[in-house]
């Protein structure tokens, strides 16, 4: 029997939230900085950390992409703002674009959840179904406390009904009742 990987359909979701319009930004100003020899030697003089690009085809990383720009903001902003006159104009409108900076921030807060779950399923090389509803469901939990959002809920019941069979519920419950059975010192 053959049952969908978490790992990818989580994947997924995470593509699923990745808004191109914010991270197009972003990516143009890592990039930016990354190969334009001055502005990187300015960026790097003032304590800059590693830029990281997403993978187009890995969408976890757009996650350490975004987390890599909020960290390096007020060097980015810093560069920008001693060498305006040097830097690409529209480089430095939109780093100084708080309005981008606020939708990255709340990006990551979503992006985050799901890069967690995706750590918690690939950690192990062979996890279980039990464990995989567990990832989903302690997902579910995380983007309903973080999420302001509607739209997010959606798209995770979505990707959640493609992965998770019955199959999945019915290890889940063993799981449980077998804990349980060991806990109060019943045998079933």
């Amino acid at each position: 029997m053959a049952y969908g990987c978490s790992a990818h359909i989580l994947n997924l979701l995470a593509k699923d939230l990745v808004k191109t319009d914010i991270t197009k930004h972003v990516t143009n100003i890592l990039t930016y900085f990354r190969n334009h020899h001055h502005p990187k030697a300015w960026y790097h003089v003032e304590g800059g950390s590693a830029l990281i690009l997403p993978l187009e085809v890995r969408y976890n990383t757009y996650c350490d992409s975004l987390e890599s720009y909020i960290k390096n903001w007020s060097i980015l902003t810093k560069v920008c703002e001693d060498h305006r006159y040097e830097i690409d104009r529209d480089i430095a409108n939109k780093i100084l674009n708080i309005g981008l900076k606020r939708n990255v921030e709340d990006m990551i807060g979503n992006l985050k959840t799901v890069a967690e779950a995706i750590d918690i399923i690939v950690r192990k090389s062979n996890c279980s179904l039990a464990e995989c509803v567990f990832a989903w469901k302690k997902l579910e939990l995380k983007l309903n406390e973080a999420s302001n959002n509607k739209n997010i809920l959606p798209l995770y019941k979505a990707r959640y009904e493609q992965v998770i069979t019955d199959e999945h519920y019915a290890a889940f419950i063993l799981i449980f009742i077998n804990s349980i059975s060991n806990f109060i010192n019943i045998s079933f």
